[in-house]
């Protein structure tokens, strides 16, 4: 989409142009960490959908006075605390579901960085025996020879 701006030198209207979208790849290394959606469990569910039914079945059957009020009110905390336990298990999973990729991703990191490091240490000690080497070839017959335990 084009638009004409007149704010330019001398009454040149200059078009504009709106910036298009772009889609930008994602080089990331936690991008294989994916959403966990929580479910509500099967109980809550018929709960919601059937509650006016419950209601009106209850009130039909059970010719219902003041003082009986707590039949729906066991039945409702009956399904919260299942719903509840339903949850606390999906918020197990969903943790679970993130540390365990996290976790291969730290031990692969750490066994190549320790791969690395052993490369690197076996490279410094045969810097240093070269450079020991070195040193023994440019001291030969002079003073530092001896000092160095030299023949």
């Amino acid at each position: 989409m084009k638009k004409m701006n007149n704010i330019g030198k001398h009454g040149n209207s200059q078009i504009i142009t709106e910036p298009r979208s772009v889609d930008i790849p994602c080089l990331d290394p936690h991008s294989t960490i994916t959403v966990h959606r929580y479910t509500i469990s099967e109980s809550l569910g018929d709960l919601i959908e059937n509650f006016h039914g419950y209601c009106v079945e209850f009130l039909k059957a059970g010719n219902p006075d003041p003082e009986n009020g707590s039949y729906m009110d066991q039945i409702i905390d009956k399904t919260v605390y299942e719903s509840v336990s339903r949850v606390k298990a999906d918020r197990e999973d969903h943790k679970m579901l993130i540390c365990l990729p996290l976790n291969d991703m730290h031990v692969g990191d750490y066994i190549t960085t320790k791969k690395e490091l052993e490369a690197r240490i076996r490279k410094n000690e045969l810097r240093k025996a070269r450079l020991a080497e070195v040193d023994r070839v440019y001291d030969h017959g002079t003073a530092y020879e001896k000092s160095r335990g030299g023949e």
